[in-house]
């Protein structure tokens, strides 16, 4: 362990009391849930110094700044970034004001709620910059150290610590939010914690909110076994319950008392609270533990770092990608608006019988409802015995959401997964419903690779892993090509193996965006073919849709064309374009306009 920065005296002659929580208080005394708890520092100043006070009065040698969901991030949500020093700064001088110099005041920093580049969108430089903001404001407002707390991420905790020590000589206190399993819902353990932590000159090291006392006492039983630091415990009072709509904790303060002084006992020389605790919490606890001697660390071993799983060397391939080999063929089926499956899957029974080999299942395109793409694509494997890649967009689902699918679809027998972003909700069929966006297509790919190797994205062994193909869009017509060979080679990295484009109707820009991917990449691309109905819908894909380039020559003899003649010239045009690539490339992906699955098989046939 690096040599720590010294907490004040106090901490070194008894055990520290903490107050509860400012949150679910401040929702008790008639603030709306939904407000930023941290904007009340400027608008309701008396209402945050007033909760100061009163855990003051009830017992606590430390009180924390209104300022835990105060990052930009956070702060944006409300239109509020732009006052993230002012709200950082003002949660400070408020704690400041009441505590005077007996108290101590720990400035609050809490998750930032956003996940980094590539399973979210954030950038590591974004959240530094955000993190030095609270930290400067902090320090300015007269805080006596800076407390990390309801950490979830180890990875994003090392870049906050990494800044704070950076740009401050406080004291830093860190505490995670730590569950039944004795890790974060990140997947990391207690042990990672500590082995990661014992590189940082931190002052103390505990665990907060996620679960009550009782197993909280557990926690601070194992942490004290591998670590050396001074351990800090605030529970949440107990479970919430639903009460006539209102999320309430019920437990008592007696009870928060007695396993806080157990806690003590256990280890833990900090104590103090988290959801649904009160000052009747803090004043009881305070009561329970006084004359209770100040625990000193017992360390008996030292805690083992987690090993890290190379992707490259574990990762299963995929069968489906072995068969793109020039021969692949697959088809776009948008699944049908209401439960009436079997028309659909009438329709493509000539596709499987001419011998395509898989389909492609898309995800609510365009937000517009359908069946749920897992289950038709499921129904299609089952019915029509072809293979499945299923288009799953960020849109729909959140992290833990997106984990689930995943591993039912692999039960369900899916083959592959196209990892797409998703068009916003609100162009869709229910354009109040949200849109979740917890991650990047990019970590949508990363997420599949990590269970292709056993593994969910955070470590956490899955019981065997799935056998996803994993694809990802390029488009060889991108304005900036070289943008989109970067961003094609962060989706390799994140575990992406082979390419589908948009549909293409020129092969000279196509096969000069080829030659820039870089050989050894051995990416397998899927080209799509598109077959044109109308001079009408020509213009249309043209002009409307980013990333289809049609040329000007094909606009023109479509133009000219009767409307029988023009169906034929878009069978020949894509039959064309099916020939030339099919050998060249990896495969073929097949759109079929307006669900005319017979014009897949003309193309495929030369009809």
């Amino acid at each position: 362990m690096s040599d720590a920065r010294k907490l004040p005296d106090i901490f070194s002659r008894q055990v520290v009391v903490f107050d509860g929580a400012m949150g679910s208080l401040l929702v008790e005394r008639g603030i709306s849930h939904l407000h930023p708890f941290e904007e009340l520092n400027i608008s309701r100043p008396e209402m945050v110094t007033q909760a100061h006070s009163d855990y003051i009065t009830s017992g606590a040698n430390a009180i924390e700044t209104n300022t835990f969901g105060a990052n930009r991030f956070n702060l944006a949500r409300h239109g509020l970034e732009n006052k993230t020093y002012e709200v950082n700064l003002a949660g400070a001088q408020l704690a400041r004001s009441v505590a005077g110099s007996s108290i101590i005041v720990a400035g609050s920093i809490g998750q930032p709620g956003v996940s980094l580049a590539p399973i979210g969108s954030a950038r590591i430089e974004d959240l530094q910059s955000s993190i030095e903001e609270q930290v400067r404001a902090l320090t300015d407002g007269g805080v006596d150290l800076i407390l990390f707390e309801t950490l979830t991420d180890l990875n994003q905790a090392s870049v906050m610590l990494d800044t704070a020590l950076d740009k401050c000589g406080l004291p830093i206190m860190v505490q995670f939010a730590i569950g039944a399993d004795f890790a974060t819902a990140c997947g990391d353990s207690l042990e990672d914690i500590v082995a990661r932590l014992s590189d940082y000159p931190i002052s103390s090291l505990g665990v907060n909110c996620r679960v009550g006392p009782e197993q909280t006492l557990l926690i601070v039983q194992a942490l004290r076994e591998i670590c050396e630091l001074p351990i800090s415990a605030q529970p949440n009072s107990g479970f919430p319950t639903n009460v006539d709509g209102r999320t309430l904790f019920l437990s008592g303060a007696g009870y928060f008392a007695d396993r806080g002084a157990e806690m003590v006992q256990a280890g833990a020389s900090i104590v103090g609270g988290c959801c649904g605790t009160s000052p009747a919490h803090i004043e009881a606890l305070a009561a329970k533990i006084k004359g209770l001697a100040r625990p000193t660390p017992v360390k008996v071993r030292t805690a083992q770092r987690k090993e890290s799983v190379s992707v490259i060397e574990t990762c299963r391939q995929s069968p489906l990608l072995r068969k793109m080999n020039g021969q692949f063929v697959t088809v776009e089926v948008t699944p049908p608006k209401n439960a009436n499956y079997k028309t659909l899957l009438d329709k493509l029974r000539p596709l499987v019988a001419a011998g395509i080999t898989a389909i492609d299942v898309t995800d609510n395109p365009m937000a517009r409802m359908h069946m749920s793409a897992v289950a038709f694509a499921h129904l299609v494997r089952e019915e029509l015995g072809v293979a499945t890649i299923l288009h799953l967009t960020c849109r729909d689902l959140n992290l833990l959401g997106m984990h689930s699918t995943l591993l039912g679809a692999s039960a369900l027998g899916i083959d592959g997964i196209l990892a797409l972003t998703g068009d916003p909700a609100s162009v869709g069929d229910y354009p109040g419903a949200t849109s979740v966006f917890d991650v990047t297509s990019d970590g949508l790919a990363k997420i599949v690779s990590s269970l292709n190797c056993g593994l969910d994205y955070s470590g956490r062994d899955i019981g065997g892993p799935t056998n996803f193909a994993i694809g990802t869009a390029f488009n060889p017509a991108a304005d900036d090509l070289d943008r989109e060979i970067e961003r094609l080679a962060n989706k390799r990295e994140s575990g992406a193996n082979f390419l589908m484009t948009q549909p293409v109707f020129d092969l000279d820009p196509l096969r000069r965006a080829v030659e820039r991917i870089p050989k050894e990449w051995d990416l397998p691309i899927l080209i799509g073919v598109l077959p044109l109905r109308s001079s009408r819908h020509a213009e249309f894909l043209h002009h409307e849709v980013p990333g289809i380039n049609i040329p000007d020559n094909i606009r023109e003899t479509l133009a000219k064309a009767d409307p029988e003649a023009v169906k034929v010239e878009g069978v020949k045009i894509a039959r064309e374009i099916y020939m030339a690539v099919k050998n060249e490339f990896g495969g073929v992906y097949f759109m079929p306009p307006f669900d005319t699955f017979d014009v897949v098989r003309q193309v495929i046939a030369g009809e």
